[in-house]
């Protein structure tokens, strides 16, 4: 499968794409008309549905096709922060709203996102993040009081199971696997840590005198991070959080805000001011600054979608003869992912072809699936021309060829 990586912004509420494992990314926009200037919140479902999450107007938009196209599902919970949400496999989601100045609501749905109901405030004035550790079981964190919750029955009721002393939220949390779940605080940036699915948990103190704690990320079972904000630190474990090292700050940034582990092995990493995003490929030891995207302020959330993927090749025959591949840089053709209208460039100068006329029937293209794929794809050829002079990503005597896939 191919891997599309979609990005959250604020000030504008836009999206961003990368299908080359981070390195770049293109501007989506705004998805639909929802009038939003964050998307707070984004998650990868079971199935490849993605929800996102609005801020001021904590809305949920629904993708079936990687994000391109975004059904806006309005404000369940009718609050201002969607904040966070968390797949709990076959279909369960959980959400959480929150409100400007205090009152939250938790939302569920049974159906992959489509519709939700709304569980309530589950007595909390703020409730932050919630995730998955497996088998039905679910952890929730509030603030105001920060308490830990949890649940066993997929989300349909909570118990309070741990109050966190000195913290004025419980503010994030995580999931490294074999049992050990994390928490982080603000305002005193601690971590706590669990070893049995959030049952009981233990205070590991203040980390590196932060203010908060953003953004769990596992690499491994082993192998943690978390960003923080005050500093902009990235903190790193490798024994199952039990403790952290501090890989500094980041690039002048003061808030890490969300961490993704992609296919690839490779990290990214979303932040802010300036809206940077952070690429790691070692186990998030060492980070490159992908740079400023679009004008952004923040980069907010981020996940990684899996969508059908191919490799086209182009292949030329001469008058008489057989058809066989192209060795020259094919520009777009190549590891290949999604349908519509695309161009490539033949433009090998082993090859002379200046002053030889290039017609359809000596061109073709040829589409292997991955081997994972569900659906079926055709490469089709709408144009052939050979360049008599650039056009700016061709150079003169280049074969254009520009094709359909569908």
């Amino acid at each position: 499968m191919g891997q599309v990586i979609l990005a959250g912004t604020s000030s504008n509420g836009k999206l961003l794409k990368s299908t080359d494992d981070g390195q770049t990314w293109s501007d989506l926009g705004q998805p639909g008309s929802t009038g939003q200037t964050s998307i707070y919140s984004l998650e990868t479902l079971d199935n490849g549905v993605v929800l996102a999450g609005t801020h001021p107007n904590a809305k949920i938009l629904r993708s079936t096709d990687g994000g391109t196209n975004w059904t806006d599902l309005g404000s369940p919970g009718g609050r201002n922060f969607l904040n966070s949400i968390t797949d709990l496999g076959s279909g369960i989601v959980l959400a959480t709203a929150v409100g400007n100045a205090g009152g939250a609501n938790l939302l569920r749905s049974t159906d992959y996102g489509a519709t939700w109901s709304d569980l309530g405030s589950q007595g909390a004035g703020y409730l932050f993040d919630v995730i998955d550790v497996g088998s039905g079981i679910a952890l929730l964190c509030q603030g105001g009081s920060p308490i830990i919750k949890r649940s066993t029955d997929y989300g349909q009721t909570w118990t309070n199971v741990k109050t966190l002393t000195g913290a004025i939220s419980a503010r994030s949390l995580g999931y490294l696997g074999n049992g050990v779940a994390l928490c982080g605080t603000n305002s005193n940036g601690a971590i706590w840590r669990s070893t049995d699915y959030g049952a009981t948990w233990s205070n590991l103190g203040t980390q590196f005198a932060q203010s908060y704690m953003y953004g769990f990320c596992t690499v491994s079972n082993s192998i943690g991070l978390v960003g923080t904000a005050g500093s902009g630190l990235i903190l790193r474990s490798t024994n199952s959080g039990a403790s952290w090292s501090n890989l500094g700050t980041q690039y002048s940034q003061t808030a890490i805000y969300d961490i993704v582990l992609l296919a690839s092995g490779t990290l990214l990493a979303g932040t802010t001011p300036g809206g940077r995003i952070l690429r790691s490929v070692d186990d998030g030891l060492t980070w490159s600054d992908i740079g400023q995207q679009f004008s952004e302020n923040t980069i907010y959330a981020l996940t990684a979608v899996l969508v059908d993927g191919f490799t086209v090749s182009l292949q030329y025959k001469q008058a008489g003869g057989a058809f066989a591949n192209v060795t020259g840089s094919l520009g777009d053709v190549g590891a290949d992912m999604g349908t519509g209208s695309k161009t490539c460039y033949w433009d090998d100068p082993s090859q002379d072809r200046n002053n030889v006329e290039i017609s359809d029937a000596q061109v073709q293209l040829t589409l292997v699936p991955d081997g994972e794929n569900s659906e079926t794809h055709t490469a089709n050829i709408t144009s052939v021309t050979q360049l008599t002079t650039g056009d700016g990503t061709g150079a003169q005597g280049d074969v254009k060829v520009e094709y359909e896939i569908t």
